[in-house]
């Protein structure tokens, strides 16, 4: 059975302009990442930059990670190629890994600021 890991988006500080998600690789490896902006609220319109800022630990880890949120149809396609010269560069280092969401849409997101 291949393990899969979460990304739990936590917006409820969104409108102070910070974004919070947890990032559950395993039962005993939990962490936080957020992003701050000062110029306002957040766009909550998808996680994207929460996987984004996480795939590397996925990869070196070879844990497939489900995202509870949106992702754009765009960031997952761009990540196929991504992985897979990452891979190539260091085999010994990562691994291509399965990536879903609990909705893709073909949106690009807006701004933030």
């Amino acid at each position: 059975m291949t393990k899969q890991g979460h990304i739990r988006v936590d917006d409820e500080r969104a409108d102070r302009g910070e974004r919070r998600a947890t990032i559950e690789v395993s039962a005993d490896d939990s962490r936080e990442l957020w992003f701050t902006s000062d110029h306002g609220a957040l766009s909550t319109d998808t996680a994207d930059a929460f996987l984004l800022g996480s795939l590397l630990v996925w990869m070196s880890t070879g844990v497939d990670v489900h995202v509870h949120g949106t992702l754009t149809r765009r960031l997952l396609a761009g990540l196929e190629e991504w992985q897979a010269a990452w891979v190539l560069w260091r085999p010994d280092r990562y691994r291509k890994i399965t990536i879903t969401a609990d909705t893709v849409i073909d949106a690009t997101p807006r701004a933030c600021c």
